[in-house]
């Protein structure tokens, strides 16, 4: 059985203006349309994360304006700006790991996170999770 190549070459000299190619490379036009899919979810991918990271931004912009009276309250009481920087940044760091494992858990198919809250209504999943099991709750169905 001859090899890939001396085929390859005994065609091109029989078709020397064929394109000839083997199991071994991909048609130029399907790579150049890989490539360019390619790109554009990496764009799309990228738009999205920053996207995501200013909603990051603006709901801890929108948490710490909340805490002012708390922070004024440490700055009263003799709390360095050093001391409430630490604070609110360990804070915010537990609360991203913690949204970073539960998303994790929940894309892995674990369902650690709030699948279980799917095809449920919020009514009857907030009230299994507080021990409400037998009362009927009158809130509206949740629908995604």
């Amino acid at each position: 059985m001859p090899a890939v190549g001396d085929v390859r070459a005994t065609l091109k000299q029989a078709f020397p203006e064929a394109t000839i190619s083997d199991y071994r490379e991909t048609h130029p036009i399907i790579t150049r349309g890989l490539d360019r899919a390619t790109t554009f979810l990496s764009l799309i991918a990228l738009i999205a994360l920053v996207i995501g990271a200013m909603g990051v931004a603006s709901a801890m912009h929108g948490h710490l304006q909340q805490k002012l009276d708390s922070i004024a309250v440490m700055k009263c009481l003799g709390a360095r700006s050093s001391q409430i920087i630490r604070i609110y940044t360990t804070q915010t760091l537990m609360l991203g790991l913690a949204g970073g494992l539960i998303g994790v858990s929940d894309g892995r198919g674990g369902g650690g996170g709030l699948s279980g809250v799917r095809d449920v209504s919020i009514s009857r999943w907030i009230s299994r999770r507080i021990g409400m099991r037998g009362r009927r709750c009158r809130a509206s169905r949740w629908r995604a």
